[in-house]
């Protein structure tokens, strides 16, 4: 068993270092450099036979790790585990993940591993080029994609939380709801949109829980679809959001489906994956089922 640690290099986490060196006897510590250099990291392992790879950060690392795992192309990959470092980590609370080197160590000495689904989105970059990208947490089209660049624009000083409700609440002022469309085989939809929501896990947004019904190894996104919908509307179902509760409005509802093709009537229209500004629509999300042997129970 050897395992490779990809830590988001702007952590400090000597401590964490300490940690690891009693807890482990083969592992490598691979630091990041640069924004998407865990995807380089990640696939370098790969092709390296690591047995687990382990992504400490937030989930912009964990993502970033997935994608490298993923465009390795090997068949057989290794063992995924986390470490939540980050500044939201959200797919660790659908996962049930407390973030500490006892449970990780634990998980891998029962083999306690899962297969679970990825994402894969079809889209257009920053730069107006066609792209793809695997995901594992949940993919956003609409306000979520301004309000992930804007916090990554400021200082976090409130902490995650803090962070999150403000740039929500600014965004949700400013942001202009477009008219989209999206089609699958199991539902046809058009109108004013505020954010639609393909979920592979429950949470984003730094604890709340868009999509309840979120299973991680059924195959099936989980859609959320937030049409006309209002500031007011947002901040009195905030507490709904936080206890997993479904929101009962005229303009939301919940889907499931495999693939769903999402196109932007007006406008160009950006999208959060994994609580990163990515690109925009029109954009294709595809499951990969059971593709990730995941460590968790």
């Amino acid at each position: 068993m050897k395992t490779a640690f990809i830590i988001k290099g702007t952590l400090k986490a000597k401590p964490l270092f300490k940690e690891l060196e009693s807890n482990f006897s083969a592992y490598a510590i691979f630091e990041t450099k640069r924004a998407a250099h865990a995807i380089e990291l990640a696939k370098d392992a790969v092709e390296k036979n690591y047995t687990h790879i382990i992504a400490v950060g937030g989930d912009g690392t964990l993502s970033e790790v997935v994608n490298g795992m993923l465009l390795s192309g090997k068949k057989n990959l290794p063992v995924l585990g986390c470490l939540s470092y980050g500044t939201a980590n959200d797919f660790c609370k659908t996962a049930r993940l407390n973030g500490t080197v006892r449970q990780l160590k634990n998980l891998i000495e029962k083999n306690s591993v899962k297969k679970i689904d990825a994402g894969k989105v079809s889209f257009t970059d920053k730069n107006g080029n066609s792209a793809e990208r695997y995901f594992i947490n949940i993919g956003d089209i609409g306000i979520g994609g301004c309000i992930v660049e804007n916090i990554n624009n400021s200082s976090k000083i409130l902490g995650a939380n803090g962070t999150f409700f403000l740039e929500t609440v600014k965004t949700l002022f400013t942001y202009k709801k477009t008219r989209m469309k999206c089609r699958c085989e199991e539902f046809e939809w058009e109108g004013k949109t505020l954010s639609m929501v393909m979920a592979n896990a429950k949470y984003f947004g730094s604890g709340l829980c868009i999509a309840p019904d979120a299973k991680l190894d059924d195959g099936k996104f989980s859609i959320v679809v937030l049409g006309d919908v209002t500031i007011i509307d947002y901040l009195k179902n905030l507490n709904k959001l936080k206890r997993g509760e479904k929101f009962i409005h005229p303009e939301i509802f919940y889907k499931e489906t495999n693939e769903i093709k999402i196109t932007p009537l007006e406008g160009k229209v950006p999208i959060d994956l994994d609580g990163e500004f990515i690109g925009y629509a029109p954009a294709i999300f595809k499951v990969v089922p059971a593709k990730i042997n995941f460590l968790m129970e």
